[in-house]
């Protein structure tokens, strides 16, 4: 399933990428009609474009790059953070469509649900966020990237830190640990 999302994900960025594309061809031709036909420059033809723009109000817009992708944490955690496999970060949605900031921490047990984000706000490359309560357990995280690009594009070498920040565990609503976390990045899982 996480394979999947990861692999839609990527897809949505492609078909994103290639509407602008396509989009723009599109208003040549229809210039180039406009031109060549007289009938056609008393009613022009308004194409609909497709919104390629994925600023937000989680998302700071002075930013550089796309965090979509599996952030996964390096060393040996501590005990009360052993079930994290990864933190998944996107900015599309489920259909590979432009959405604010989204995401959730996986748990290494299959059958656990996922821990999903809320509100994360990325500004410069400083990120937060919280997330649901499951079960009475729910966490926060507050750091920043070592460097921001299109990661899907040109992903950083997988044994480089790129996200480090503070961990903290919460159980009711009251904190049981806390502790620095760094994660490497991957397209995919």
């Amino acid at each position: 399933m996480n394979r999947l999302f990861l692999v839609c994900a990527l897809f949505g960025l492609c078909a994103v990428g290639c509407s602008k594309s396509s989009d723009t061809v599109t208003e040549s031709i229809n210039k180039s009609a406009a031109t060549a036909s007289p009938s056609a420059t008393s009613s022009p033809t308004v194409q609909p474009t497709r919104r390629t723009d994925v600023s937000n109000a989680n998302t700071d817009t002075g930013a550089q790059g796309d965090v979509t992708g599996a952030y996964f944490p390096t060393g040996t955690l501590l005990p009360d953070f052993s079930e994290i496999e990864h933190l998944s970060l996107a900015t599309i949605d489920d259909q590979g469509n432009p959405a604010p900031l989204n995401g959730f921490i996986r748990p290494k047990r299959r059958s656990a649900q996922d821990y999903k984000l809320v509100n994360p706000k990325l500004t410069g490359k400083n990120l937060t966020f919280s997330t649901t309560t499951v079960n009475g357990v729910s966490y926060s995280f507050t750091g920043a990237f070592q460097r921001l690009a299109d990661f899907s594009v040109n992903p950083p070498p997988s044994d480089e830190v790129i996200l480090k920040g503070k961990l903290t565990k919460l159980l009711n609503g009251n904190m049981v640990i806390e502790a620095d976390v760094n994660f490497t990045y991957s397209a995919g899982s």
